[in-house]
């Protein structure tokens, strides 16, 4: 017969204790972490998309009070140039109706103090018979004859010429003023503007060199006007036609270029470009077709959201520490009260056996004690009572 191995009830109690203290506290465990990662989560979920909401409205209103800046720009080259219409005005319908040289003359001498005075690149004057005054002479305008000129200027107040690549290579773009007598055009004034007052109000939205964030402008056909220098590329101007519309240069920004700002539509959006994931806010201005596009990475605008990520990441592991600790101390505690428990449950039971092999021995005046009122007492009592049959019955024989 096999020795069966001796396991004692206390080491089972103890066993079974910590065995639920140490399941119970994994579960526990698990919840908590599960339930802090949800709701992290789900906090920086909501988070992300109201600030995503904020950021694409404060793009929206700054892409519209930038066209609205270089509106006021343009507003304020067409008043320029009409004031000098104005002065042009009563000299040019004498010179219609005389065609007198001395006009041409005169305007030689002033074309100069007019080009100074707006900062113009290039001033013209055209009527039926073609251009009959330019200044500076060796300075290229776009080819465009008075026929073209008249049938797109019919505002009196004046008109944009789209910007355009001159013969000199350089870029420009122009505004034309009607000259009129008796409700009649006469003449075209034609000035030739550098386009660097709105290279430069598009610049200062980019806060430092090669800067992600930046603001770029798009002509009524779609292709570049300006795109300044940023880590992808260099300085894009008409001159290099990059046209947005096609979707070669990006289709998720071509379908917005197509669908939103070539169609005059304000808003904002969200794409990829070249890898990058890329806020835009956009605008059109009516008066010349132009777009106008504010880009921010979208990694610029999270980093509230990154650092809140990051503060949340590091509460979550001082809480799960924090819990591993008081779970180890659970641990202990429920150890040492186990064994405390075992011991004192256990007592009794070995207490009735070391009583049982005395009277085993032959010692039947022996008797457990039965001061436990539960099951160990009533063995006890059981005992006793056989212990107490059995002494009756041998003093019978005897």
């Amino acid at each position: 017969m096999t020795e069966r191995k001796f396991v004692s009830i206390g080491s089972k109690i103890t066993a079974v204790n910590v065995s639920i203290v140490l399941i119970s506290i994994v579960v526990l465990f698990s919840i908590s972490v599960l339930g802090l990662i949800y709701f992290k989560n789900d906090a920086l979920k909501r988070t992300e998309g109201a600030l995503e909401e904020q950021i694409r409205k404060s793009l929206e209103c700054k892409a519209v009070a930038l066209s609205t800046k270089i509106r006021i720009a343009l507003k304020d080259k067409i008043s320029a140039v009409g004031v000098i219409g104005e002065c042009l005005k009563n000299r040019m319908c004498m010179y219609a109706r005389t065609k007198n040289p001395s006009f041409i003359e005169e305007m030689k001498d002033k074309f100069p103090f007019f080009r100074k005075r707006i900062g113009a690149r290039c001033v013209a004057l055209y009527t039926k018979e073609g251009l009959i005054l330019k200044y500076p002479l060796e300075k290229p305008i776009v080819p465009i004859t008075p026929e073209k000129i008249e049938t797109t200027c019919r505002s009196e107040e004046g008109c944009f010429v789209d910007f355009h690549v001159n013969e000199d290579g350089e870029i420009s773009h122009s505004v034309t003023v009607p000259i009129t007598c008796r409700e009649k055009i006469v003449a075209i004034l034609f000035v030739d503007f550098y386009p660097d007052d709105i290279y430069a109000i598009l610049q200062a939205e980019q806060p430092e060199e090669r800067s992600e964030i930046y603001a770029w402008m798009i002509n009524k056909k779609g292709i570049l006007i300006f795109d300044p220098p940023t880590t992808a590329h260099e300085l894009i101007t008409l001159k290099d036609n990059v046209d947005l519309s096609n979707p070669k240069e990006g289709e998720a920004l071509a379908k917005i270029v197509r669908n939103h700002i070539l169609k005059g539509e304000t808003g904002s959006s969200r794409y990829i470009f070249r890898g990058i994931d890329k806020f835009v806010g956009y605008s059109y201005i009516k008066e010349t077709g132009w777009g106008i596009g504010l880009t921010y990475p979208t990694r610029e605008l999270f980093v509230p959201i990154s650092d809140l990520k990051k503060g949340i990441n590091e509460r979550i592991v001082v809480i799960l520490v924090v819990l591993s600790l008081f779970g180890i101390f659970v641990v202990f505690v429920a150890v040492g009260v186990s064994f405390w428990l075992s011991k004192r449950l256990v007592k009794p039971i070995i207490e009735s056996i070391d009583t049982i092999n005395h009277i085993i021995e032959g010692d039947i005046s022996r008797r457990l004690e039965t001061k436990h009122n539960d099951e160990i007492g009533e063995l006890a009592e059981a005992v006793n009572r056989l212990m107490d049959s059995v002494a009756r019955k041998l003093r019978e024989k005897t």
